[in-house]
């Protein structure tokens, strides 16, 4: 058993016409009166035309497919759609005869995702009357928290009853920290397979410190030039179906921080292997591999490059 959204088809009216006509629902909604079968065809071809963006509000009709039959069991309202603050309301209605069944959990979690990827939410919400027990259950545990109660906001049958107001946020499920580099990766490895070696790099702030403990935890010995302007930089990367790199700039490099780096080039001993790896800060000499390669050469130390 799936769902699935597809958009509105003109044979959709009669759904429709059942389902706005029905008098046990106009309390949660701004319905008062019945709609003809005609007027509900006209807003299906509106609705055809309208993108998103330009109208505010989109339906999205819910397919239930379950041993290779498929049937239209309701539909999903967005609504109050602002791209500017990244944020839309959403609305859930079934046929009768599919309320209930536990339907309404995997479609909202269905929707979160699609909103969040094609539109790029930061928040969906819903308006639930507060006597609605088994919709609040349900939006808790699609993530939705409790965020306010708009006081006596619907009236019926003369008596008037609380909303409340349940938001998701776009937040990351999971963070994590991580030392890294080119150069430092190449420590990584070499650790993991119980080769010992020491990792060369500038480093700045409390960033570059944080650095430094990180890879005194992994076992690895650093011998790093302390940069006196700016931080260590932070490259964010955000995983999902397609992953985003957020790349900072990196402390300011002074001639006396490239100096003291060849002086412990300088040191490196004979039986040793030095690898190059990564890019060159912007504030340094493009010609410092070649510079750090002549002297390893001259000192007979082997060397690899991974300038890429």
């Amino acid at each position: 058993m799936e769902f699935k959204f597809r958009a509105v088809e003109l044979d959709d009216a009669d759904l429709f016409y059942e389902w706005e006509n029905d008098m046990s629902v106009w309390s949660v909604g701004q319905t008062h009166r019945p709609f003809s079968h005609f007027a509900l065809e006209q807003y299906v071809l509106q609705a055809q035309n309208d993108t998103f963006y330009a109208a505010g509000q989109m339906r999205l009709m819910v397919d239930l497919i379950d041993q290779g039959e498929t049937k239209t069991i309701g539909c999903v309202d967005l609504y109050d759609f602002s791209p500017k603050d990244f944020r839309a309301a959403m609305g859930i209605l079934f046929s009768s005869e599919h309320r209930g069944r536990g339907y309404a959990k995997p479609v909202v979690e269905m929707l979160w995702e699609y909103v969040t990827k094609v539109y790029s939410l930061h928040c969906l919400y819903s308006f639930v009357p507060s006597d609605n027990l088994s919709s609040k259950k349900m939006l808790i545990s699609s993530g939705f928290e409790p965020t306010s109660v708009l006081k006596d906001w619907l009236c019926e049958n003369g008596k008037f009853k609380d909303v409340e107001v349940y938001q998701k946020i776009n937040r990351t499920k999971e963070e994590k920290i991580l030392p890294g580099g080119k150069g430092l990766n190449v420590s990584i490895v070499l650790k993991n397979l119980e080769i010992e070696s020491t990792a060369i790099s500038f480093i700045a702030g409390f960033t570059g410190e944080e650095l430094e403990n990180r890879l005194k935890q992994y076992g690895i010995k650093t011998d790093f030039i302390k940069v006196k302007e700016g931080l260590t930089r932070i490259n964010v990367k955000i995983s999902s179906k397609e992953e985003t790199a957020l790349n900072g700039n990196g402390p300011e490099i002074t001639e006396e921080d490239v100096q003291e780096l060849l002086e412990k080039i300088e040191k490196i001993k004979k039986d040793d292997i030095v690898i190059l790896a990564g890019n060159v800060p912007k504030c340094i000499n493009n010609n410092i591999y070649e510079i750090i390669c002549v002297n390893l050469e001259k000192n007979g130390v082997t060397f690899i490059v991974d300038a890429t």
